[in-house]
């Protein structure tokens, strides 16, 4: 009986019940993580072209710009005819 009452103890202590929290969230987020790189790794093509689509539409404005100093410069060796 008196094993009881200590495992019972041991069972309910805080410190116990904290420690047994932590390892089942651990187990569920390595889980988690697994799945996720698993779906990542499935879909990388996929998840490439959407961040080159990001990435061309955040860098819009300062390509556009580029182009149209390109457009605008003149060749130094081009005949102005007046």
């Amino acid at each position: 009986m008196r094993g009881d009452t200590d495992a019972a103890k041991h069972d309910l202590h805080p410190k116990t019940i904290a420690s047994r929290w932590t390892d089942k969230q651990k187990t569920r987020l390595l889980g988690v993580t697994g799945n996720a790189k698993q779906k990542v790794a499935n879909n990388a093509p996929l998840i490439g072209l959407a961040g080159l689509g990001i990435l061309l539409f955040t860098a819009r404005k300062p390509i556009l710009k580029l182009i149209g100093k390109l457009r605008n410069r003149r060749s130094p060796n081009r005949d102005v005819v007046e």
